[in-house]
């Protein structure tokens, strides 16, 4: 129980605070500093709602009319500083909330006041009070929190200290309000203690006030889309409470449908907000359009792009990472799931792996490759496929693309003025036409990210030069093996004339050749293959009889089978040819068990003679054998250094053929030497 000297003391600390708050709000508006109308005029109101309490209670007419104005002076200051700065007059979409948190304190003022303006005895009601001081408090304090979060990291000093004094002020009367609101009576104690938080929100305020005027802050996106929030659940709290006043007792029919129905109603959105993605995808966009000037947020999107574009590179990951997180990049902007990069190599546009999986990679890209360096434009495929777009573009997309509709849009990515490669991004959840500001984000992004896949074909282009400089290291550690080994043969031959007769230095000389034998064929297992054989002439030459001479040699490590019969006449060199064998065929017996053979065949397909090697080894994977196999130094073995592949590939085109490679994974590889048929050379002599 409050008695009556201690409700005088009370009484009288109001009037203290009351006095201190219009002291402060005066000295302001003499001073003539740059501070805010706003800002004094809620200091005023303040001051005086105080001494409205100390004068007629806390809780009478005349202090709950004040409390009102009170409010209303700070949600003006909050307004002010959170518009400060802004080029625009427009009402911006935080500021709709002001609006109406504004107008539903002023609608509650109004009321209060109009039974005395009229002459009438005043009536409180209590439940509408409590429930619409809830909802305006609750509101302040998230217009509060948004205000701070959205101000710079430079400006939250300024601000920090009115955002707490409110934070006291506001947040202490909500818990006043919320405890008297459900306890059905006032909550004395907490109107006995308002003093405190009041006292250090004068505290707070004053040491504000005595350094430099706060900067102005402008509300970020996110910090407008948390406040909305905020603000549908303080609404929804708010109609709850409305409801608990206007419906009649719990047994009562009408009075369980709604709560039924409300009930319902919030399970259903809050389980289509949390699992359907659609919906949240349509939500943005319905926000965006109707409450932001921009669709995009520019700072925002352009870091979350860089983010992803330098995202650290998985330690498992190939060398085509960078075409994921191009994809990844430019496919987040739109809110699509997938895309496929489609890039330029020497042979033209080819799918990568990523886009092999979805039919792409056996499409023929060069048209679309074309329009696209001569138009340099977005392509919407639905465009295309109802006719409305230039024929030349319908002309140029590959009908498989057309007819798959989760392909959506075409990004051409230009680095300088040159094609490098092209994004097909699937279809968004939300499907929608693009605008200009798509169009332009989308152009800036794709410009950005054809940079980054040049940069990084040059660091790979330079990662390759570096190894080959290794090699040549290396190689020069070989020939001084080599040298060294010549120099030791040439002593040996020259002390053979004079102590060839002596049996100990037979026995030594024997030892020393196997030896420089052994090192001699170290070596030379090395350096297998490893040189350019310079081909001075074609000339008809008959494989097989090459095939049979190579399969001698290959027998002595490993099981070799050859098949087909007859005379095959090819166009080529012989040496060239057996040192191709030589190095295809000890990849696949590398790669084959020890009790399974090397099957060498030998077939005519047209005008060409195809040699075949095969092996029943583990195989290997598409990207491999697209992006890896014939690229030298890029080896699956442990040690290897990749140049059998490559070299193999050069020498069957110095030679006017192809070199083709067939795999799976499991179920082994199959090259395959493409050489141009040649008539016998008996008959070339005679014609």
């Amino acid at each position: 129980m409050l008695t009556p000297s201690l409700v005088a003391w009370i009484n009288t600390i109001f009037l203290i605070l009351s006095g201190l708050f219009l002291l402060l709000a005066g000295a302001l508006l003499l001073a003539r500093r740059a501070m805010p109308l706003a800002l004094v005029a809620a200091l005023g109101m303040t001051g005086v709602w105080l001494g409205f309490v100390a004068l007629f209670g806390q809780f009478s007419f005349a202090a709950l009319v004040m409390e009102s104005g009170r409010n209303l002076g700070w949600l003006w200051f909050l307004a002010h500083v959170a518009g400060a700065g802004s080029p625009s007059r427009r009402l911006s979409p935080i500021g709709w909330i002001y609006v109406g948190l504004t107008s539903v304190q002023a609608l509650l003022m109004v009321l209060l006041a109009l039974p005395a303006v009229m002459g009438l005895k005043p009536v409180i009601m209590w439940v509408q009070v409590e429930s619409i001081m809830m909802l305006v408090l609750a509101g302040g304090l998230v217009l509060l929190h948004n205000v701070h979060a959205a101000g710079h990291r430079d400006r939250t000093h300024d601000i920090g200290l009115p955002v707490i004094a409110l934070g006291l002020l506001w947040g202490y009367d909500l818990n006043l309000y919320a405890i008297s609101y459900f306890g059905n009576a006032p909550a004395m104690l907490l109107a006995a203690l308002r003093p405190l938080p009041v006292g250090l929100a004068l505290g707070a305020l004053t040491l504000a006030l005595l350094r430099p005027a706060t900067q102005p802050v402008r509300l970020s996106r996110p910090a407008a889309l948390r406040s909305i929030g905020a603000t549908v659940v303080a609404a929804w709290l708010a109609l709850l409470a409305l409801l608990s006043v206007l419906l009649p007792g719990s047994g009562h029919f009408y009075t369980a449908t709604a709560q039924g129905g409300l009930l319902l109603t919030g399970a259903g959105v809050g389980m289509l907000i949390l699992l359907s993605r659609r919906f949240r995808a349509y939500a943005q966009v319905w926000i965006a359009k109707h409450f932001f000037a921009h669709r995009y947020d520019y700072r925002a999107e352009w870091m979350r792009f860089s983010a992803t574009l330098h995202a650290p590179i998985a330690a498992n990951a190939d060398g085509q990472d960078i075409d994921g997180r191009v994809v990844r990049a430019l496919s987040d902007i739109v809110g699509s799931p997938a895309g496929h990069l489609i890039g330029r190599n020497a042979d033209g546009f080819v799918a990568s792996p990523s886009a092999c999986t979805s039919g792409l990679r056996t499409l023929d890209w060069a048209m679309l490759g074309q329009y696209l360096s001569r138009e340099v434009r977005i392509i919407q495929i639905d465009e295309a496929r109802a006719g409305t777009a230039p024929p030349r573009e319908i002309a140029a997309i590959p009908d498989a693309l057309l007819a798959a509709r989760d392909h959506w849009i075409i990004v051409p990515l230009l680095h300088g003025e040159q094609l490098d490669a092209m994004l097909i991004i699937d279809r968004p959840p939300l499907d929608r036409v693009l605008d200009w500001e798509d169009f332009d984000l989308l152009r800036a992004a794709a410009r950005q990210a054809a940079l980054h896949l040049a940069e990084a074909r040059s660091s790979s282009a330079l990662a390759e030069s570096a190894r080959f400089e290794e090699f040549h290291r290396r190689f020069a550690f070989v020939m001084h093996d080599v040298k060294n080994l010549a120099s030791q043969m040439a002593l040996l031959s020259r002390n053979a004339e004079r102590h060839g007769q002596n049996p100990a230095f037979r026995e030594d000389m024997v030892a020393t050749l196997k030896l420089s034998a052994e090192r001699l064929g170290q070596l030379t297992d090395k350096l297998r293959g490893q040189g350019r054989v310079q081909i001075d002439a074609l000339h008809p030459v008959e494989l097989g009889a090459l095939v049979a001479r190579a399969a001698l040699t290959l027998q002595l490590r490993h099981a070799v089978e050859i098949h087909g019969a007859g005379e095959f006449w090819a166009v080529g060199d012989g040496a060239t040819i057996e040192q191709l064998i030589a190095l295809i065929a000890q990849n696949a017996i590398d790669a084959s068990g020890a009790d399974a053979p090397v099957q060498i065949e030998l077939r005519r397909s047209d005008t060409h003679i195809c040699l075949d090697i095969k092996d029943s080894g583990c195989g290997m994977s598409e990207a491999f054998m697209q992006h890896e196999l014939f690229r030298p130094f890029s080896s699956t073995k442990a040690g290897g250094f990749g140049i059998g592949a490559f070299q193999a590939r050069q020498l069957a085109e110095a030679m006017g053929g192809t070199l083709n490679v067939a795999s799976n994974e499991g179920a082994g590889t199959i090259f395959t030497l493409h050489l141009k048929a040649a008539a016998p050379a008996s008959e070339s002599a005679a014609a």
